[in-house]
């Protein structure tokens, strides 16, 4: 048996994709802040947050998700209402659905080193980043988590949450799905009815929630397994590309909450994928930190 391609991707309401959204959507907040505030950008990196799992009985919670927002930035005033203004966007759908949830603020200021390269638009870190051209299994994943990222709003019951894990092995291509649903009766008939659409448009083997049984279904009262079945972190879901491609060489830094003025673990990634596009190559690009950002190597992989 030989493995020929795996690839996975996290939908927008997995833990992992809400954690990413909720640093980067600090991130431009905190853009917006800044220049508003102080009428230039200033130093920050808020690519730490942590989604802590909720505890539901009987339909209610008992417990709230835990939203903790960790890192660096230059302080503002008016930070906590500036976090509930993130959560509220990045939630919406799950929090008109029922979420409750608690905001921790474990930011703190930056060190006056990281804020000085900021400053002389030095390199932020120690970094590198990969740039590779997508494999028409690549373009398959992201077509299908495409359109299960929008079915929730078209269809009442589906949920925000899933997640596609290809295997292509022996010449054959097999697709897992995990899909949150809401409560619904006929819930096996319609699992039933997207696998086989899935099947049909892509003409690949597709299973759907594979821990169901007759007593159990992936059910949540708000779409997303965060509710109580799952935490998620901020760098652990898709790379810059919308995939995680563990058999490519893949960028391991986390790019959502970085800023893009002098953090070059964020701004190599589009830099490498667009230097990789051009040439139709593998690209490393690396620097080291206090370095120019534009003083880089560059190798091809």
């Amino acid at each position: 048996m030989t493995i020929i391609d795996i690839i996975e991707r996290k939908g927008i309401g997995h833990p992992d994709t809400i954690a990413d959204n909720l640093s980067e959507n600090l991130k431009k907040k905190l853009d917006k802040e800044y220049l508003k505030q102080y009428k230039k950008l200033c130093h920050f990196n808020v690519d730490k947050t942590l989604v802590s799992a909720g505890e539901i009985k009987k339909n209610k919670f008992i417990n709230p998700v835990r939203i903790v927002f960790a890192g660096q930035y230059t302080k503002l005033l008016n930070i906590d209402d500036i976090l509930l203004q993130v959560v509220k966007k990045t939630l919406k759908v799950e929090i008109n659905r029922g979420l409750e949830y608690k905001i921790y603020n474990f930011l703190n200021q930056g060190s006056f080193d990281l804020t000085n390269n900021f400053n002389f638009k030095k390199s932020n870190d120690t970094s590198f980043s990969v740039g590779f051209k997508l494999s028409k299994n690549h373009k398959l994943v992201k077509n299908i988590g495409k359109y299960l990222d929008n079915l929730y709003k078209l269809n009442k019951f589906i949920g925000t949450d899933n997640k596609i894990m290809l295997i292509e092995k022996d010449n054959r291509i097999n697709l897992y799905i995990a899909l949150a649903f809401l409560n619904i009766k006929n819930y096996f008939k319609e699992k039933k009815k997207i696998e086989n659409y899935l099947k049909n448009k892509y003409k690949v083997n597709v299973k759907i929630n594979n821990a169901d049984t007759k007593n159990i279904k992936f059910i949540t009262k708000t779409g997303t397994s965060l509710e109580m079945g799952d935490s998620g972190m901020t760098g652990r879901g898709n790379r810059r590309n919308g995939l995680i491609t563990p058999l490519m060489p893949m960028t391991l830094e986390a790019y959502y909450g970085k800023n893009s003025n002098t953090h070059i673990g964020r701004i190599y990634q589009d830099f490498a994928q667009k230097i990789s596009n051009k040439k139709n190559k593998n690209v490393l690009l690396i620097n080291k930190i206090g370095n120019d950002i534009l003083d880089y190597d560059i190798f091809e992989i």
